[in-house]
């Protein structure tokens, strides 16, 4: 399997999350293959320069000629109304989001760690959709694959920073049982994060969707083998690893 297809969209709209059997997309070489997996040769491959910021770049008519692998603007997230633009972003556990609305006028993706979403970068960019008169009740939302709550251990700080910004985040972590009081750790659910940002801003429950694989410790179907692992993994991996794409485009 090279990629996880996600449900209902419309029909001129593709968007799909790239698996570790894919290859690492940080390889520029992939990128004829991504778009094989797109099967619309003539799309533009668009990836951004990521730095778990909450900047958001608007592809136009006017800069999508200044975009080449060698020059990557600086974003965690892409935002367009063109089309036959790959939107495509980078994770290797952060939280891929991707948006569209209902009568496919703008896309965005997103790379959403849990600094991103700290700095409301969601938030952000449904603004972008909202200034271009698109309802919250018009939008439709993926959660790709990420570091689930299983594996996603955070201190006391992250769970500070999150409770502050919003006391309902509180349902986004699990306190871990440990003898020092003075250390406290928690395993954090950036998708509930990300679920809790979007309600706030109106979107209906029922036009969010996810998947619940986790790249730390999803393996393979029907593969015993320890090693075989679905998603590269930034912290099971130790920081030596490849990157998915998730991509989203309107034809």
């Amino acid at each position: 399997m090279q990629k996880i297809t996600i449900p209902n969209l419309l029909n001129n709209i593709i968007a799909f999350q790239t698996t570790a059997n894919f290859g690492d997309v940080k390889s520029k070489n992939l990128n004829q293959n991504l778009l094989q997996l797109i099967n619309k040769p003539n799309c533009k491959i668009c990836f951004v320069n990521q730095i778990h910021g909450d900047t958001i770049f608007e592809i136009n008519a006017e800069n999508i000629n200044k975009i080449t692998p060698n020059f990557l603007p600086t974003a965690d997230a892409i935002f367009t109304n063109q089309n036959n633009i790959a939107c495509c972003i980078m994770t290797a556990d952060c939280l891929p989001v991707l948006l569209f609305d209902s009568n496919a006028k703008f896309i965005a993706a997103l790379h959403c760690g849990w600094k991103s979403l700290h700095k409301n970068i969601i938030s952000k960019t449904l603004q972008k959709f909202f200034a271009n008169n698109i309802f919250a009740t018009d939008i439709f939302v993926w959660l790709g694959a990420c570091i689930q709550q299983c594996c996603f251990e955070v201190g006391e700080d992250v769970f500070n920073a999150f409770i502050n910004n919003n006391s309902e985040n509180t349902n986004a972590f699990l306190p871990i049982k440990q003898n020092d009081i003075n250390n406290k750790k928690y395993l954090a659910n950036l998708q509930q994060l990300a679920t809790n940002e979007l309600l706030a801003n109106n979107i209906l429950p029922t036009n969010i969707f996810k998947t619940d694989d986790c790249t730390f410790c999803c393996k393979n179907d029907n593969n015993n083998n320890a090693n075989n692992y679905k998603y590269f993994s930034y912290r099971r991996d130790k920081g030596i690893t490849g990157r998915m794409a998730t991509v989203i485009v309107k034809i």
